[in-house]
């Protein structure tokens, strides 16, 4: 069988591509102490995933003050899954 390899499509332009390999090599070589990494890893992710964890925790802020148990169904929106786990002291058993 032939080794064939297959490249990810994308949009982002080749500044874009080279931005990430920079995150991505200063992730695994991190200025700062390695102790620090986990609680500074907004430093390492791109402004649209750190834009959908905001957003995401803001509509989960939203839901917990709701009387009842919160349940996920497969629900996508804007293309991602919202499978973010949700703690609240309304807890369901």
């Amino acid at each position: 069988m032939a080794d064939t390899k297959y490249q990810q499509q994308s949009p982002a332009s080749e500044a874009q591509f080279a931005a990430r390999q920079r995150l991505c090599t200063l992730f695994d070589e991190p200025p700062l102490p390695r102790q620090e990494l986990l609680v500074n890893l907004g430093l390492y992710t791109r402004a649209s995933a750190l834009a959908r964890i905001f957003f995401l925790n803001v509509i989960f802020e939203l839901i917990t003050a709701i009387a009842g148990c919160v349940m996920k169904f497969g629900y996508r929106a804007c293309g991602a899954e919202l499978s973010a786990p949700i703690e609240s002291e309304n807890q369901c058993p």
